[in-house]
This record gives structure tokens, sequence and C-alpha cells, in this order.
């Protein structure tokens, strides 16, 4: 069995079977962000058990959170790396820019008092 450079411990053949490329595409499409949908792409499998039960904690929670009427309000949040990558180089942000660093600081503070 050769393992997956992703995934240690599974084979690429076993990944195949599993259709798990087209599970991540899945899940990309249901992001609600750029990032999130990036970052599903290339979701790694848990190494470990408590791993795999902590994130099944995780998912056990955003459900109750989602079959009860709740969601995060993570919507206006935007892949802002570009912009923050510029401007960290000393470089001048166009007013466009500062509304998208600005909704996305908004989205994640509203985020952080949802969960707190």
């Amino acid at each position: 069995m050769r393992a997956s450079s992703h995934h240690p411990g599974v084979s690429e053949r076993t990944l195949g079977q599993l259709d798990f490329p087209r599970l991540l595409a899945r899940l990309a499409d249901v992001c609600r962000t750029p990032l999130g949908a990036e970052r599903a792409l290339v979701a790694n499998l848990p190494a470990s058990l408590p791993e795999v039960l902590h994130l099944q904690t995780l998912t056990t929670e955003a459900r109750a959170l989602q079959e009860g009427g709740e969601s995060a309000p993570i919507s206006g949040a935007a892949d802002i790396r570009a912009a923050t990558d510029h401007a960290s180089r000393c470089g001048v942000l166009d007013p466009a820019d500062l509304v998208q660093i600005g909704n996305t600081l908004r989205a994640f503070w509203l985020t952080r008092s949802f969960f707190a």
C-alpha cells in the first residue's frame, strides 16, 4: 500500500474508491467563503482517534446549531490575503480593498461573538 501524501495511512487507491476528491469538491461548493472552499479542497484526514473524536464533537455541535435554525454570521467575509500582503509591504490599498477588509473583520467579530 502506497500512502497518500495528504492522508498518511490511506492509499491513493482507497481514496479513489471512496471518491474522496469528489467529496472534497462538494464540501468546497457549500463553503461560505473563498478561503473555506480553498481549505476544503486540501482537507486532511485526521491522524489519530482523539482528533477524530474532537472533529465529530465539532460536527455534532454545528449540526445542532443548524437544525436549531442558527447559523454562524460569516457572510461578508472575503479573501483579503492579497490586500493584506500588499499593505504589509507598505502598499496603498484602494477603497474597495478597505471595504472588503472592514466587512471581513466585521464578519469575524460577529462570528466570534456568536460562538462566545
